[in-house]
């Protein structure tokens, strides 16, 4: 509520505004602004305490036909991911003209089309991480761009002064992986202009998701066998399956397989990233990927790179993703490893993802450090929180976290769903329109006793296999986790 007051009485050199007279957005032909869409650009402080200095973050409007519903603000993942890179160019006029509120995506400040950008070019060979981000903060410091408040408190200012400037009464939050951390941080500065939230795959203000991240990969391993063992038809094919994971680890660890088309060898290290990497992209066919390793004697055909480990994203602004993932965090010290692995299995502990590095890249670069140790969102907003129980990247205990201060939350986890929920499950996508059409009224969860992982049991015939990581794929901007 304080940002809301400083934003109607501030007399300071820069105040909010919106200019509608470019549209940064690709949009689909049929679309007419001003009918279907409107579009433009927020002129925001860089720092809402003192506003000294004006940045632009974009939005668009898909318009609905009741403008007294609350809108839906769609409030993206990365962080760093840009609405410009998600397809909305394919909503086409007949595709949104039914809609009963607007739809609004607000891009987050620093990255995709917002001014400035906060990326870094690229590194100078042999040029060490911690050379390259210091290299990369000393420009963007000398073009004059406070790298420090591209950060998630400032961020919900953002929301705020696109609700004041666009004219809504309340709004519906719709928050994805790291869009739940910066709607989090919404209802906790100006809850009381929101009607009602999404948080789908939750990070928790009081769990630092990066120190998280290795333990929580395990969980979600771990769940994924529980399901495989619960499931008749899974057991009876691959039997215990975490046993056969721990054996072909130390196996292809002390006789690593060759791998067909790639100088690379399948070692432990190797062997569980694809396992990993598996269980976020298509979790069924973990058991018949395990078992397949185990039976090999290599060559091992790894074939085309679907569920591949993630290659470099170009569109990320990476000083934007340290400012805002080094803030969450709120590393003064890179942490001791043993809080981090400690309480992983040893079979597991020393392939798990190696955060450490990460962690201590943020004393290479200049993030908004706080002085307080990081409290939970307590609201009376009403909530639906989603949570994929075999989710690796925002596990469901961060979920039921958050759901402790949350009196009026509804915490829906759905047995056979990873990251982001409603792209895995229909039932979930039902919960989220009823929750829309009535914040805060009971929800019928019924359909989530049928929500189950389909697993592979045979390969199917066009199958759909993981790759050994390239080179190229161990750049920096590959290896940071993504929310």
């Amino acid at each position: 509520m304080r940002y809301t007051l400083a934003l109607l009485l501030c007399s300071c050199a820069i105040k909010p505004s919106f200019d509608e007279k470019v549209c940064p957005f690709e949009v689909h032909p049929s679309q007419v602004v001003g009918q279907t869409f409107r579009c433009g650009v927020l002129k925001v402080p860089e720092r809402y305490e003192r506003a000294t200095r004006a940045i632009d973050v974009p939005v668009i409007v898909f318009k609905g036909t009741k403008p007294l519903n609350p809108p839906i603000v769609y409030l993206s993942g990365g962080p760093g991911q840009s609405w410009a890179d998600l397809g909305l160019n394919n909503f086409q006029a007949r595709d949104t003209a039914q809609l009963t509120r607007d739809l609004v995506f607000l891009e987050q400040r620093g990255t995709g089309l917002s001014f400035p950008s906060l990326n870094c070019q690229n590194g100078a060979a042999g040029e060490t991480d911690a050379a390259y981000l210091s290299r990369c903060s000393e420009r963007l410091k000398k073009i004059g761009f406070d790298v420090a408040a591209f950060n998630t408190r400032e961020m919900a200012q953002d929301v705020e002064s696109m609700r004041l400037l666009l004219g809504y009464d309340k709004l519906i939050l719709n928050g994805v992986s790291y869009g739940t951390a910066w709607a989090l941080e919404v209802m906790r500065e100006n809850g009381e202009h929101l009607a009602g939230v999404i948080l789908d795959s939750v990070l928790s203000p009081t769990s630092p998701p990066l120190a998280r991240t290795p333990e929580g990969e395990i969980t979600a391993l771990q769940a994924l066998f529980a399901e495989c063992g619960a499931d008749t038809a899974c057991k009876e094919t691959f039997g215990d399956i975490e046993d056969t994971m721990k054996k072909t680890l130390a196996k292809v660890q002390m006789t690593p397989l060759a791998i067909t088309g790639s100088k690379r060898m399948m070692d432990g290290s190797v062997f569980f990233s694809l396992t990993l990497s598996r269980l976020k992209s298509n979790p069924g066919s973990v058991p018949l990927f395990i078992q397949t390793v185990r039976d090999s004697a290599g060559p091992i055909d790894l074939g085309t790179p679907s569920g591949r480990l993630p290659a470099p994203d170009d569109h990320m602004a990476l000083g934007q993703y340290l400012s805002v993932a080094c803030s969450d965090n709120q590393i003064d010290i890179p942490p001791d490893a043993d809080a981090i692995y400690g309480n992983i299995p040893d079979a597991y502990r020393k392939y798990a993802t190696d955060v450490t590095a990460l962690l201590e890249l943020c004393m290479s670069w200049p993030y908004q450090q706080e002085l307080a140790a990081p409290v939970p969102v307590t609201s009376t907003v009403p909530t639906l929180i989603l949570s994929g129980r075999i989710d690796a990247i925002t596990p469901s205990a961060w979920a039921r976290e958050v759901a402790q201060t949350l009196p009026n939350a509804t915490l829906v986890e759905v047995a056979g769903a990873g990251h982001d929920v409603v792209s895995w499950s229909e039932c979930a996508r039902g919960i989220a329109r009823s929750f829309v059409a009535s914040p805060g009224d009971k929800l019928d969860t019924a359909c989530l006793a049928d929500e189950h992982v389909t697993f592979e049991t045979s390969p199917p015939a066009a199958r759909e296999v993981a790759s050994t990581p390239t080179p190229e794929e161990t750049s920096l901007k590959a290896r940071v986790p993504r929310w």
